[in-house]
């Protein structure tokens, strides 16, 4: 299934977010966030990211 806008910033806000828990580090989060904007497919943001396809999908509200 094919990715939206939507979906890759929801996927950019993770990869925020666990930089900012301190799970990944500033060089990994860049790569990963230039990958998940390029993914096409939600199949491969969720490789890309290291979450699984639901959890790009659903929306993300961090405070």
């Amino acid at each position: 299934m094919r990715a939206s806008d939507a979906e890759r910033g929801d996927a950019v806000r993770l990869l925020q977010h666990a930089l900012g828990e301190g799970r990944l580090d500033l060089q990994e989060t860049e790569t990963r966030v230039a990958a998940a904007y390029a993914s096409v497919h939600l199949i491969a943001i969720s490789r890309r990211t290291g979450r699984g396809v639901r959890l790009v999908r659903r929306s993300c509200s961090f405070s």
